[in-house]
């Protein structure tokens, strides 16, 4: 049988700077090799989604693995896109909700929740579930909406912004600057 706990103490008594056990993700081995050579402070600190049940804002992992197969300039190229539609949404969106129609509060929700999902934006793709959910029961308080879409808006700024600072930190290659 394998031992996790045995491996790790292992390596640390071996003088390690860290333990990575398999599988893992590509994520996890950038944040590994990361710590390992410290760099770690290189990377930026992420705001926490607005969304208090949301702990980040961008998933890491699979932005790693983004940069790795896609690269930097199509990253910062779909980024550019996703910051039109989502001004093109938010509009959209602010004029469903003051015609009460729900139907079509739901598809923009979900398309931005796809492109969302191009791009790691974790918060901005679970705001835009809660809010397709929410309008696929129809007759909701504008209220709740307009507090939903509000709180969209304010996280796809604010990750926009951490996708840019982060994309900065790995640099042109999508390696960890120091």
């Amino acid at each position: 049988l394998y031992n996790l706990a045995a491996s790790e103490a292992t390596a640390a008594a071996a003088g390690m700077a860290g333990f990575l056990g398999k599988p893992f993700q590509r994520g996890e081995l950038s944040r590994a090799l990361a710590t390992a050579v410290g760099t770690a402070a290189a990377l930026p600190a992420m705001p926490a989604c607005q969304a208090p049940e949301e702990a980040a804002l961008l998933d890491l992992d699979y932005l790693a693995e983004e940069v790795e197969g896609l690269g930097r300039p199509l990253l910062l190229q779909l980024l550019d896109m996703f910051r039109q539609q989502a001004g093109l949404a938010g509009t959209g969106l602010q004029e469903a909700l003051d015609r009460a129609d729900f139907v079509r509060i739901a598809s923009l929700a979900h398309k931005l929740r796809s492109a969302a999902g191009n791009l790691g934006l974790a918060c901005v793709m679970a705001d835009c579930s809660r809010i397709e959910q929410q309008a696929g029961q129809g007759d909701q308080p504008a209220s709740g909406m307009a507090m939903l879409l509000g709180r969209l808006q304010a996280d796809c700024a604010l990750s926009i912004g951490a996708l840019e600072l982060w994309l900065a930190a790995t640099g042109p290659a999508g390696a960890l600057q120091e």
